[in-house]
């Protein structure tokens, strides 16, 4: 992002990755036009966004898409999805779309953050709902079918786990797998488990979790025990293809994967908060 909320790419464009067109207007565009090395390594502004007056506070980026919130609360994505067998799928109008766009399922909703796997996005309401949608395979939705428009994972839909009316204060996610933390500091995992990269246990290393399942080493009276450190939670959640990275709010670093225990890595420096955006969950 530039130093007035703009935001640039550079990069491949395939598929509609750079949220940008490379060709001058007055030529016909197409993410699927070759475009030079130079071309390639040139920073543009997204500027159907300037245009709009559209003033991003947060981005997220997955394989070939990306998505911008604004500190309204408005949410922008472009690009595309790919499943495993290279089919391609974005929306129920275009399997691509390389300029941003609004989603008209949540145009309502007022979004607190975002964050992308490889080929899904999760979105979190300042309401503690979260939402998500992208290629279903592997149970990194975490969504279960209950209506025919539930059925179309390209169509954002809630997230529903643990008891009822439960709030949701941070999202997270990895190559194919998401995460959540709800208000009482549990934090939960779904998508494939074939390392370990979710943090359920042994017992469940090689499984694909369908479902939201609590990961019982992070609870806030687990993270107590075992830091020493009262009120300790999971404030940040990173992943990777093959582990999962947790920041707890006593500056203790948490990493899980193949068939490990979880590794604490102790920082040489004082840690510092991730950044936070202006919007806040409503009380």
């Amino acid at each position: 992002m530039g130093h007035i909320h703009l935001i640039w790419s550079c990069g491949v464009n395939d598929d509609g990755a750079l949220g940008r067109t490379i060709k001058p207007p007055s030529e016909p565009a197409t993410s699927l036009d070759p475009i030079s090395l130079q071309e390639a390594m040139q920073f543009g502004a997204l500027s159907t966004l300037v245009e709009e007056d559209f003033s991003t506070v947060q981005l997220a980026a997955g394989d070939s898409s990306g998505a911008a919130l604004n500190e309204n609360g408005e949410l922008r994505v472009w690009g595309t999805f790919i499943d495993g067998s290279g089919g391609k799928s974005f929306s129920g109008d275009s399997d691509e779309e390389p300029l941003p766009v609004l989603i008209p399922e949540i145009r309502n909703e007022k979004i607190a953050s975002v964050s992308s796997g490889d080929n899904h996005f999760l979105a979190l309401t300042v309401n503690g709902e979260v939402y998500s949608w992208g290629v279903d395979t592997f149970g990194r939705l975490g969504r279960t079918a209950l209506s025919r428009r539930e059925m179309n994972p390209l169509s954002p839909d809630k997230v529903v786990y643990g008891p009822r009316r439960t709030r949701t204060v941070l999202i997270g996610t990895g190559s194919n797998r998401s995460f959540a933390v709800d208000s009482a500091g549990d934090v939960w995992a779904w998508g494939p488990n074939g390392r370990g990269q979710l943090g359920l246990g042994d017992a469940l290393v090689g499984e694909i979790v369908a479902h939201p399942t609590r990961i019982d080493a992070l609870t806030p009276a687990e993270l107590e025990r075992s830091s020493g450190v009262a009120n300790n939670r999971v404030v940040q959640i990173c992943g990777g293809e093959f582990h999962t990275v947790f920041l707890t709010s006593s500056g203790v670093v948490t990493v899980r994967t193949l068939k490990l225990a979880f590794q604490q890595i102790t920082p040489f420096l004082p840690a510092t908060a991730p950044p936070k955006s202006k919007l806040h969950l409503e009380k």
